[in-house]
């Protein structure tokens, strides 16, 4: 088999005490030494991160520090600075388990189509040490799915696999895609979606990346009226961001175009839900929206809960209250 220069980019902020779990699952896997290179870029990080880095005193490592700009911007210039013919993406408090790299180059090598791979991620919880795999459908893995496909089958069912830590691509396609800052919090998203459309893709059935989930995650913060407000202003700019980005796309189609504003739709009142804020304005103008302009078949209304978002936010009030 073949065996090229493959790169790992690690975008990073203040993980320092995680990020050398993740080299280390790099450098110890069942691939040649100087076929590896990681590229890691720091989103302006206050703690010791470059120290770290530093001390390990690995020429594989390619070190970039930037002001802080978000992770998409951290994740196009570690994809700009990148070597390798296939690109690894991993966050910095993940790692790889045994064989990823060498079973994910030898699918890409097999089938020249083949543009994007993925697989099941092990989930740990590091607060109670409760493990699962993520469930990917049999009926997709171990096999070459058409790109276009697969992403209106994603699109339809309110469902992503194949992203974040479990991520690789065709460095040759990906590198032509524009990357924007203000994609930010959904670039893991933004990475799947604009990619499918050049091609085949692969998802391994075996779990070769471990997710770790703890109180620093962004997603696993407890947070105040205040920070929650913020939270979710922030994805949904980021939502904006991305379908203004996708919408630049030549490759991608109408249709995916149409599902993921309406999936933005969704993510305007469900963000107004969240903060207790949903009018009946709201709830008439959402229900303007998918029924006289987006179209939607009712199947996939239901697979994103749509019509839960019509319902007035007295009566989800009442709801939780006789819980």
């Amino acid at each position: 088999m073949n065996q090229p220069l493959v790169s790992v980019i690690i975008p990073t902020y203040n993980y320092a005490h995680y990020i050398v779990d993740a080299i280390n699952s790099v450098f110890t896997q069942d691939y040649p030494a100087d076929k590896m290179e990681i590229v890691i870029v720091d989103d302006g990080s206050q703690d010791n991160t470059q120290a770290v880095i530093e001390a390990l005193g690995d020429d594989r490592i390619h070190f970039h520090y930037q002001q802080n700009a978000g992770k998409s911007a951290a994740t196009a210039k570690a994809i700009e600075l990148a070597r390798g013919k296939y690109l690894f993406n991993m966050d910095a408090d993940d790692y790889y388990l045994p064989g990823k790299i060498r079973k994910t180059v030898e699918v890409f090598e097999a089938h020249p189509n083949v543009v994007h791979m993925g697989n099941p991620a092990k989930i740990i919880w590091e607060d109670s040490g409760r493990e699962k795999v993520e469930p990917i459908p049999e009926w997709m893995m171990n096999k070459v799915i058409k790109g276009s496909e697969l992403n209106t089958f994603f699109m339809e069912n309110n469902m992503l696999y194949g992203g974040g830590s479990t991520y690789a691509v065709r460095a040759s396609v990906i590198k032509p895609i524009t990357i924007t800052a203000d994609i930010n919090q959904y670039i893991d998203e933004y990475l799947i979606v604009s990619i499918l459309p050049y091609g085949d893709t692969y998802l391994l059935s075996e779990p070769l990346t471990v997710w770790r989930v703890h109180g620093n995650n962004y997603s696993g913060k407890r947070k105040t009226k205040t920070e929650l407000r913020k939270k979710e202003e922030q994805l949904l700019a980021s939502s904006a961001g991305t379908l203004a980005q996708l919408k630049k796309l030549q490759k991608l189609p109408e249709s995916i175009l149409k599902l993921y504003e309406f999936k933005h739709q969704m993510r305007t009142i469900s963000m107004k839900e969240k903060l207790g804020e949903k009018s009946f304005s709201d709830i008439f103008n959402f229900f303007t929206y998918f029924c006289f302009n987006n179209q939607q078949k009712r199947r996939v209304l239901q697979k994103y809960s749509a019509f839960n978002r019509l319902i007035p936010q007295s009566l989800l009030r009442l709801l939780k209250k006789v819980r």
